[in-house]
Protein backbone atom coordinates (compact mmCIF):
# COMPACT_ATOMS: atom_id res chain seq x y z
CA UNK A 1 0.00 0.00 0.00
CA UNK A 2 1.28 3.50 -0.56
CA UNK A 3 2.89 5.63 1.96
CA UNK A 4 4.20 9.14 1.44
CA UNK A 5 7.95 9.81 2.22
CA UNK A 6 8.83 11.74 5.35
CA UNK A 7 10.97 14.74 5.65
CA UNK A 8 14.08 12.57 6.78
CA UNK A 9 13.52 10.44 3.39
CA UNK A 10 13.75 13.17 1.66
CA UNK A 11 17.49 13.47 -0.71
CA UNK A 12 18.49 16.53 -3.11
CA UNK A 13 17.74 15.83 -6.44
CA UNK A 14 19.54 18.24 -8.20
CA UNK A 15 23.11 20.15 -8.70
CA UNK A 16 23.52 23.22 -6.61
CA UNK A 17 24.78 27.00 -8.62
CA UNK A 18 27.73 27.02 -6.79
CA UNK A 19 28.58 23.59 -7.82
CA UNK A 20 27.95 24.38 -11.58
CA UNK A 21 30.20 27.08 -11.33
CA UNK A 22 32.77 24.92 -9.61
CA UNK A 23 32.10 22.31 -11.85
CA UNK A 24 32.03 24.37 -15.15
CA UNK A 25 35.14 26.59 -13.59
CA UNK A 26 36.91 22.94 -13.37
CA UNK A 27 36.36 22.29 -16.73
CA UNK A 28 36.92 25.21 -18.21
CA UNK A 29 40.48 25.00 -15.86
CA UNK A 30 41.08 21.58 -17.62
CA UNK A 31 39.94 22.17 -21.04
CA UNK A 32 43.15 24.98 -20.88
CA UNK A 33 45.19 23.00 -19.47
CA UNK A 34 44.65 20.49 -21.85
CA UNK A 35 45.05 22.81 -24.81
CA UNK A 36 47.97 24.41 -23.24
CA UNK A 37 49.27 20.93 -22.82
CA UNK A 38 48.68 20.26 -26.41
CA UNK A 39 49.96 23.54 -27.42
CA UNK A 40 52.96 23.26 -26.26
CA UNK A 41 53.38 19.67 -27.43
CA UNK A 42 52.72 21.00 -30.87
CA UNK A 43 55.09 23.70 -30.79
CA UNK A 44 57.55 21.58 -29.32
CA UNK A 45 57.31 19.43 -32.20
CA UNK A 46 57.50 22.80 -33.92
CA UNK A 47 60.65 23.60 -32.49
CA UNK A 48 62.21 19.86 -33.78
CA UNK A 49 60.85 20.20 -37.03
CA UNK A 50 62.14 23.88 -37.39
CA UNK A 51 65.56 22.84 -36.27
CA UNK A 52 65.68 19.73 -38.47
CA UNK A 53 64.82 21.92 -41.29
CA UNK A 54 67.13 24.61 -40.94
CA UNK A 55 69.89 21.41 -40.27
CA UNK A 56 69.32 20.49 -43.72
CA UNK A 57 69.30 24.15 -45.38
CA UNK A 58 72.95 24.33 -43.91
CA UNK A 59 73.57 21.15 -45.03
CA UNK A 60 72.61 22.17 -48.44
CA UNK A 61 74.15 26.16 -48.54
CA UNK A 62 77.35 23.90 -47.75
CA UNK A 63 76.80 22.36 -50.62
CA UNK A 64 75.67 24.69 -52.90
CA UNK A 65 78.72 26.79 -51.69
CA UNK A 66 81.42 24.13 -51.96
CA UNK A 67 80.13 23.31 -55.73
CA UNK A 68 80.36 26.73 -57.18
CA UNK A 69 83.56 26.86 -55.72
CA UNK A 70 84.81 23.58 -57.17
CA UNK A 71 83.13 24.89 -60.34
CA UNK A 72 85.21 27.99 -60.55
CA UNK A 73 88.06 26.06 -59.57
CA UNK A 74 87.50 23.77 -62.36
CA UNK A 75 87.35 26.33 -65.02
CA UNK A 76 90.95 27.67 -64.32
CA UNK A 77 92.49 24.15 -63.64
CA UNK A 78 90.64 22.77 -66.72
CA UNK A 79 92.55 25.76 -68.54
CA UNK A 80 95.61 25.46 -70.44
CA UNK A 81 96.48 28.91 -70.06
CA UNK A 82 96.66 28.38 -66.44
CA UNK A 83 98.61 25.39 -66.51
CA UNK A 84 101.04 27.39 -68.72
CA UNK A 85 101.37 30.71 -67.13
CA UNK A 86 101.73 29.53 -63.50
CA UNK A 87 103.46 26.60 -63.74
CA UNK A 88 105.17 26.74 -66.46
CA UNK A 89 106.39 30.40 -67.74
CA UNK A 90 105.16 31.89 -64.18
CA UNK A 91 103.84 35.04 -65.97
CA UNK A 92 103.32 37.74 -63.41
CA UNK A 93 101.23 39.94 -65.64
CA UNK A 94 98.56 37.38 -66.47
CA UNK A 95 98.32 36.09 -62.95
CA UNK A 96 97.84 39.82 -61.95
CA UNK A 97 94.93 40.10 -64.39
CA UNK A 98 93.59 36.51 -64.03
CA UNK A 99 94.31 35.51 -60.23
CA UNK A 100 94.94 38.69 -59.07
CA UNK A 101 92.14 40.57 -60.53
CA UNK A 102 89.46 38.36 -61.32
CA UNK A 103 89.46 34.82 -58.80
CA UNK A 104 90.27 37.17 -55.63
CA UNK A 105 88.58 40.29 -56.25
CA UNK A 106 85.32 39.45 -58.03
CA UNK A 107 85.03 35.87 -56.43
CA UNK A 108 86.31 36.93 -53.04
CA UNK A 109 88.77 34.02 -52.69
CA UNK A 110 91.69 34.78 -50.14
CA UNK A 111 94.63 33.01 -51.75
CA UNK A 112 96.04 31.03 -54.78
CA UNK A 113 98.33 28.38 -54.53
CA UNK A 114 99.85 26.48 -57.54
CA UNK A 115 102.24 23.44 -56.72
CA UNK A 116 104.71 21.11 -59.06
CA UNK A 117 105.91 17.66 -58.09
CA UNK A 118 103.45 17.54 -55.35
CA UNK A 119 104.73 20.04 -52.99
CA UNK A 120 106.96 22.57 -54.71
CA UNK A 121 105.55 26.03 -54.69
CA UNK A 122 105.31 27.69 -57.91
CA UNK A 123 102.76 30.72 -57.30
CA UNK A 124 101.13 31.99 -54.61
CA UNK A 125 98.73 35.02 -54.32
CA UNK A 126 96.45 36.72 -51.35
CA UNK A 127 93.92 39.09 -50.94
CA UNK A 128 94.90 41.97 -48.74
CA UNK A 129 93.19 40.27 -45.32
CA UNK A 130 95.12 37.27 -45.62
CA UNK A 131 98.60 38.86 -46.17
CA UNK A 132 99.62 36.06 -43.01
CA UNK A 133 98.63 32.67 -45.20
CA UNK A 134 102.25 31.47 -46.26
CA UNK A 135 103.50 28.15 -47.50
CA UNK A 136 104.85 26.65 -44.54
CA UNK A 137 105.78 23.33 -43.39
CA UNK A 138 102.39 23.08 -41.26
CA UNK A 139 100.36 24.34 -44.45
CA UNK A 140 102.19 21.97 -46.32
CA UNK A 141 101.46 19.11 -44.64
CA UNK A 142 97.98 19.99 -44.26
CA UNK A 143 97.31 20.29 -48.47
CA UNK A 144 98.90 17.12 -48.68
CA UNK A 145 96.07 14.98 -47.59
CA UNK A 146 93.84 17.18 -49.93
CA UNK A 147 96.25 16.06 -52.53
CA UNK A 148 96.01 12.51 -51.70
CA UNK A 149 92.29 12.65 -51.52
CA UNK A 150 92.38 13.85 -54.90
CA UNK A 151 94.47 11.47 -56.83
CA UNK A 152 92.11 8.54 -55.49
CA UNK A 153 89.55 10.11 -56.93
CA UNK A 154 88.09 8.56 -59.92
CA UNK A 155 86.26 11.94 -61.32
CA UNK A 156 87.54 14.09 -64.64
CA UNK A 157 88.53 17.27 -62.56
CA UNK A 158 89.72 15.13 -59.52
CA UNK A 159 88.81 18.35 -57.42
CA UNK A 160 88.73 18.04 -53.56
CA UNK A 161 87.98 20.34 -50.87
CA UNK A 162 88.00 20.79 -47.21
CA UNK A 163 88.91 23.07 -43.93
CA UNK A 164 92.74 24.16 -43.16
CA UNK A 165 94.08 26.48 -40.21
CA UNK A 166 96.34 29.02 -41.51
CA UNK A 167 97.60 31.36 -37.79
CA UNK A 168 94.09 31.72 -35.79
CA UNK A 169 92.10 31.64 -39.16
CA UNK A 170 89.97 29.12 -40.77
CA UNK A 171 89.82 28.42 -44.52
CA UNK A 172 87.95 26.58 -46.47
CA UNK A 173 89.90 25.19 -49.81
CA UNK A 174 88.88 23.45 -52.76
CA UNK A 175 92.18 22.33 -54.91
CA UNK A 176 92.50 20.02 -58.07
CA UNK A 177 95.24 19.11 -60.64
CA UNK A 178 95.66 20.92 -63.42
CA UNK A 179 94.01 18.79 -66.34
CA UNK A 180 95.65 18.92 -69.87
CA UNK A 181 91.97 19.83 -72.25
CA UNK A 182 93.53 17.70 -75.47
CA UNK A 183 93.92 14.57 -73.34
CA UNK A 184 91.30 15.61 -71.00
CA UNK A 185 93.98 13.92 -67.88
CA UNK A 186 94.99 15.26 -64.78
CA UNK A 187 98.37 16.59 -65.13
CA UNK A 188 100.59 14.65 -62.70
CA UNK A 189 102.49 16.23 -59.84
CA UNK A 190 100.92 19.81 -60.23
CA UNK A 191 97.59 21.30 -58.26
CA UNK A 192 95.43 24.07 -58.21
CA UNK A 193 93.97 25.66 -54.38
CA UNK A 194 91.87 28.20 -54.04
CA UNK A 195 91.21 29.42 -50.51
CA UNK A 196 88.39 31.72 -48.61
CA UNK A 197 88.69 32.60 -45.42
CA UNK A 198 85.27 31.91 -42.85
CA UNK A 199 85.54 35.06 -41.20
CA UNK A 200 82.85 37.00 -39.75
CA UNK A 201 82.02 39.48 -42.47
CA UNK A 202 81.72 36.09 -44.79
CA UNK A 203 79.66 34.11 -42.44
CA UNK A 204 77.07 36.71 -41.96
CA UNK A 205 76.64 37.15 -46.24
CA UNK A 206 76.28 33.00 -46.13
CA UNK A 207 73.80 33.63 -42.62
CA UNK A 208 71.73 36.37 -45.08
CA UNK A 209 71.69 34.57 -48.29
CA UNK A 210 69.86 31.40 -46.94
CA UNK A 211 68.52 33.07 -43.81
CA UNK A 212 70.24 30.57 -41.13
CA UNK A 213 70.43 32.52 -37.89
CA UNK A 214 73.77 33.20 -36.15
CA UNK A 215 75.71 31.57 -38.19
CA UNK A 216 79.09 31.55 -36.39
CA UNK A 217 82.80 29.77 -35.71
CA UNK A 218 82.54 28.46 -32.20
CA UNK A 219 85.33 25.71 -30.04
CA UNK A 220 82.22 24.14 -28.99
CA UNK A 221 78.34 23.65 -28.46
CA UNK A 222 76.54 26.15 -26.50
CA UNK A 223 73.28 26.14 -24.93
CA UNK A 224 70.81 26.86 -27.24
CA UNK A 225 73.10 26.19 -30.43
CA UNK A 226 73.05 23.63 -33.05
CA UNK A 227 76.14 22.69 -34.82
CA UNK A 228 78.86 20.60 -36.77
CA UNK A 229 81.98 20.06 -36.06
CA UNK A 230 85.05 21.66 -38.38
CA UNK A 231 88.07 19.10 -39.45
CA UNK A 232 91.05 19.75 -41.34
CA UNK A 233 91.84 17.06 -44.41
CA UNK A 234 94.09 15.27 -41.31
CA UNK A 235 91.33 15.25 -38.75
CA UNK A 236 92.24 17.97 -36.57
CA UNK A 237 89.69 19.38 -34.86
CA UNK A 238 89.19 23.01 -35.92
CA UNK A 239 86.16 24.17 -33.87
CA UNK A 240 82.53 23.94 -34.47
CA UNK A 241 80.16 25.57 -37.23
CA UNK A 242 77.25 26.80 -34.82
CA UNK A 243 74.12 27.98 -35.90
CA UNK A 244 70.73 29.07 -33.96
CA UNK A 245 67.26 27.30 -34.77
CA UNK A 246 64.13 29.08 -34.42
CA UNK A 247 61.88 28.13 -31.20
CA UNK A 248 58.28 29.58 -31.92
CA UNK A 249 57.14 27.93 -28.62
CA UNK A 250 59.22 30.34 -26.83
CA UNK A 251 58.20 33.16 -28.71
CA UNK A 252 54.43 32.99 -28.97
CA UNK A 253 53.54 30.36 -26.13
CA UNK A 254 53.13 32.98 -22.96
CA UNK A 255 50.73 35.01 -25.34
CA UNK A 256 49.13 31.69 -26.07
CA UNK A 257 48.75 30.79 -22.78
CA UNK A 258 46.85 33.28 -21.85
CA UNK A 259 44.48 33.76 -24.94
CA UNK A 260 43.62 30.35 -24.48
CA UNK A 261 42.86 30.72 -20.40
CA UNK A 262 39.67 33.43 -22.30
CA UNK A 263 39.32 32.74 -26.24
CA UNK A 264 41.47 29.21 -26.71
CA UNK A 265 38.95 29.12 -30.24
CA UNK A 266 40.43 32.11 -31.46
CA UNK A 267 43.97 30.80 -30.47
CA UNK A 268 43.65 27.93 -32.79
CA UNK A 269 42.47 29.74 -35.78
CA UNK A 270 45.14 32.28 -35.18
CA UNK A 271 47.81 29.48 -34.90
CA UNK A 272 46.68 28.11 -38.49
CA UNK A 273 46.83 31.18 -39.84
CA UNK A 274 50.34 31.60 -38.91
CA UNK A 275 51.19 27.74 -39.53
CA UNK A 276 49.85 28.78 -43.58
CA UNK A 277 51.82 31.22 -43.92
CA UNK A 278 55.30 30.04 -42.79
CA UNK A 279 54.42 26.74 -44.80
CA UNK A 280 54.08 29.08 -48.30
CA UNK A 281 57.04 30.83 -47.19
CA UNK A 282 58.94 27.48 -46.92
CA UNK A 283 57.50 26.86 -50.14
CA UNK A 284 58.82 29.84 -51.92
CA UNK A 285 62.10 29.45 -50.14
CA UNK A 286 62.74 25.87 -51.47
CA UNK A 287 61.76 26.92 -54.49
CA UNK A 288 64.56 29.51 -54.66
CA UNK A 289 66.66 27.16 -54.15
CA UNK A 290 65.62 24.56 -56.42
CA UNK A 291 65.51 27.76 -59.15
CA UNK A 292 69.63 28.44 -57.88
CA UNK A 293 70.24 24.38 -57.64
CA UNK A 294 69.33 23.69 -61.32
CA UNK A 295 69.90 27.23 -63.00
CA UNK A 296 73.29 29.02 -64.21
CA UNK A 297 72.85 32.04 -62.79
CA UNK A 298 74.09 33.93 -65.65
CA UNK A 299 72.69 32.67 -68.26
CA UNK A 300 68.97 31.71 -66.89
CA UNK A 301 69.56 28.36 -68.42
CA UNK A 302 69.87 25.10 -67.18
CA UNK A 303 73.52 24.24 -65.44
CA UNK A 304 75.54 20.91 -66.15
CA UNK A 305 74.28 18.86 -63.08
CA UNK A 306 70.57 19.71 -64.29
CA UNK A 307 70.83 19.28 -67.99
CA UNK A 308 73.04 15.67 -67.52
CA UNK A 309 70.03 14.44 -65.33
CA UNK A 310 67.30 16.01 -68.12
CA UNK A 311 69.43 14.29 -70.66
CA UNK A 312 69.73 11.22 -69.25
CA UNK A 313 66.18 11.06 -68.45
CA UNK A 314 65.42 11.99 -71.87
CA UNK A 315 67.43 9.43 -73.91
CA UNK A 316 66.26 6.30 -71.83
CA UNK A 317 62.53 7.41 -72.29
CA UNK A 318 63.14 7.82 -76.08
CA UNK A 319 65.26 4.49 -76.27
CA UNK A 320 62.66 2.29 -74.94
CA UNK A 321 59.81 4.05 -77.66
CA UNK A 322 62.77 3.98 -80.42
CA UNK A 323 63.11 7.53 -80.50
CA UNK A 324 65.67 9.69 -82.25
CA UNK A 325 67.54 11.84 -79.97
CA UNK A 326 70.53 14.16 -80.89
CA UNK A 327 72.43 17.09 -78.99
CA UNK A 328 74.94 19.77 -80.48
CA UNK A 329 77.70 21.23 -78.08
CA UNK A 330 78.77 24.52 -79.01
CA UNK A 331 81.98 26.57 -77.61
CA UNK A 332 82.41 29.89 -78.54
CA UNK A 333 85.42 30.28 -80.33
CA UNK A 334 88.81 31.99 -78.71
CA UNK A 335 86.41 33.38 -75.87
CA UNK A 336 89.34 34.52 -73.71
CA UNK A 337 90.35 36.83 -76.55
CA UNK A 338 86.57 38.42 -75.80
CA UNK A 339 87.57 38.93 -72.07
CA UNK A 340 91.23 40.08 -72.91
CA UNK A 341 90.34 42.81 -75.31
CA UNK A 342 86.82 43.69 -73.86
CA UNK A 343 86.83 42.64 -69.93
CA UNK A 344 84.97 39.94 -68.28
CA UNK A 345 81.63 41.76 -68.57
CA UNK A 346 81.12 42.08 -72.14
CA UNK A 347 82.04 38.59 -72.37
CA UNK A 348 79.44 37.81 -70.10
CA UNK A 349 77.66 39.63 -72.50
CA UNK A 350 78.63 37.54 -75.46
CA UNK A 351 77.59 34.39 -73.23
CA UNK A 352 73.93 35.68 -72.58
CA UNK A 353 73.78 37.06 -76.42
CA UNK A 354 74.74 33.58 -77.77
CA UNK A 355 71.99 32.21 -75.26
CA UNK A 356 69.29 34.86 -76.84
CA UNK A 357 70.24 34.07 -80.67
CA UNK A 358 70.16 29.90 -79.71
CA UNK A 359 66.84 30.38 -78.17
CA UNK A 360 65.43 31.76 -81.03
CA UNK A 361 67.13 28.24 -83.36
CA UNK A 362 65.15 25.44 -81.48
CA UNK A 363 61.99 24.21 -80.72
CA UNK A 364 60.07 24.79 -77.17
CA UNK A 365 60.64 20.93 -76.45
CA UNK A 366 64.38 21.29 -76.74
CA UNK A 367 66.91 21.05 -73.76
CA UNK A 368 69.30 23.70 -73.86
CA UNK A 369 72.19 23.91 -71.08
CA UNK A 370 75.36 25.56 -70.31
CA UNK A 371 78.05 22.80 -69.72
CA UNK A 372 81.19 24.63 -69.32
CA UNK A 373 82.51 28.26 -68.92
CA UNK A 374 81.86 28.84 -72.84
CA UNK A 375 80.27 25.08 -73.38
CA UNK A 376 76.72 24.97 -74.38
CA UNK A 377 74.57 21.82 -75.18
CA UNK A 378 71.02 21.52 -76.86
CA UNK A 379 69.49 17.93 -76.39
CA UNK A 380 66.86 17.65 -79.31
CA UNK A 381 64.57 15.10 -78.93
CA UNK A 382 62.94 13.19 -82.06
CA UNK A 383 65.53 15.03 -83.92
CA UNK A 384 68.37 13.14 -87.04
CA UNK A 385 71.75 13.80 -86.83
CA UNK A 386 70.90 15.70 -90.02
CA UNK A 387 68.20 17.81 -88.88
CA UNK A 388 70.47 18.45 -85.66
CA UNK A 389 73.37 19.45 -88.35
CA UNK A 390 71.04 21.93 -89.98
CA UNK A 391 70.09 23.54 -86.27
CA UNK A 392 73.52 23.89 -85.29
CA UNK A 393 74.13 25.61 -88.65
CA UNK A 394 71.47 27.55 -88.31
CA UNK A 395 72.62 28.83 -84.81
CA UNK A 396 75.84 29.34 -86.07
CA UNK A 397 74.93 31.74 -89.12
CA UNK A 398 72.49 33.57 -86.76
CA UNK A 399 74.95 34.27 -84.41
CA UNK A 400 77.56 35.80 -87.44
CA UNK A 401 74.68 37.73 -88.90
CA UNK A 402 73.85 39.17 -85.59
CA UNK A 403 76.75 40.55 -83.46
CA UNK A 404 76.57 41.90 -79.86
CA UNK A 405 75.92 45.34 -79.62
CA UNK A 406 77.58 46.98 -76.77
CA UNK A 407 77.54 51.12 -76.52
CA UNK A 408 76.73 51.19 -79.98
CA UNK A 409 80.21 49.30 -80.44
CA UNK A 410 80.11 45.41 -82.49
CA UNK A 411 81.45 42.64 -80.55
CA UNK A 412 81.57 39.60 -83.63
CA UNK A 413 82.43 36.37 -82.81
CA UNK A 414 81.42 32.72 -83.68
CA UNK A 415 81.26 29.17 -82.38
CA UNK A 416 82.20 25.92 -83.55
CA UNK A 417 79.86 23.05 -83.37
CA UNK A 418 79.80 19.26 -82.80
CA UNK A 419 76.68 17.10 -83.47
CA UNK A 420 75.67 13.97 -82.66
CA UNK A 421 73.05 11.53 -82.48
CA UNK A 422 71.56 8.16 -79.97
CA UNK A 423 72.74 4.50 -80.91
CA UNK A 424 70.50 2.28 -79.74
CA UNK A 425 73.45 1.52 -77.15
CA UNK A 426 74.16 4.93 -76.30
CA UNK A 427 74.59 6.47 -72.74
CA UNK A 428 74.23 10.16 -72.47
CA UNK A 429 77.86 10.49 -70.96
CA UNK A 430 78.92 9.27 -74.69
CA UNK A 431 76.38 10.78 -76.31
CA UNK A 432 78.06 13.77 -75.11
CA UNK A 433 81.42 12.53 -75.67
CA UNK A 434 80.54 11.95 -79.15
CA UNK A 435 79.60 15.35 -79.83
CA UNK A 436 82.46 16.80 -78.25
CA UNK A 437 84.71 14.57 -80.38
CA UNK A 438 82.97 16.31 -83.24
CA UNK A 439 83.34 19.49 -81.52
CA UNK A 440 87.16 18.79 -80.92
CA UNK A 441 87.16 18.29 -85.15
CA UNK A 442 85.54 21.66 -86.24
CA UNK A 443 88.36 23.32 -84.06
CA UNK A 444 91.11 21.56 -85.59
CA UNK A 445 89.43 22.44 -89.16
CA UNK A 446 89.30 26.23 -88.40
CA UNK A 447 86.59 26.93 -86.24
CA UNK A 448 83.46 28.84 -86.94
CA UNK A 449 82.11 25.49 -88.41
CA UNK A 450 79.66 22.24 -87.57
CA UNK A 451 80.84 18.87 -87.50
CA UNK A 452 78.98 15.29 -86.97
CA UNK A 453 80.11 12.06 -85.32
CA UNK A 454 80.14 10.22 -87.30
CA UNK A 455 80.76 12.32 -90.30
CA UNK A 456 77.73 12.98 -92.77
CA UNK A 457 77.88 12.26 -95.85
CA UNK A 458 78.27 15.65 -96.96
CA UNK A 459 81.14 16.64 -94.73
CA UNK A 460 82.67 13.11 -95.98
CA UNK A 461 82.70 13.92 -99.20
CA UNK A 462 84.10 17.64 -98.40
CA UNK A 463 86.85 15.73 -96.55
Amino acid sequence: MFRPRTESQLTKTFVSTKSVITLVSLLFLLTAIAVQGCLYYFLTSLDKQAAIELTQRVSLANRIESDHKQQLLSEYSYWDDSYENLVLFQSEEWADFNIKGYVIANHEFDFVIAIKQSDNLVYLETSDKAKDVVYDEDVKSELSFLIDESDRLDTQTQTTTGYVRIKDSVYFVVGGPFIDESSISARAGTYLLFGRRWDDAYLANISSRYQIPDLKIGDSLKGGAFGEPMRSPSGQHLGVLTWTAPRPSQEVLPSIVVLTTIFFFVAIAITRLVLKKDMADRNLYEHQLYLEATYDSLTNIYNRRHFFEEGRQLLHSHQQRHRFVSVIVFDIDHFKQINDSHGHRIGDSALRHFVNITSMGIRESDILGRIGGEEFAILLPDTSCQAAFEIAERIRLLLVKQPLLVNQATVSFTVSGGVAAMDSHDYFESLIEHADQALYRAKAHGRNQIQSYPLLKDEASAV
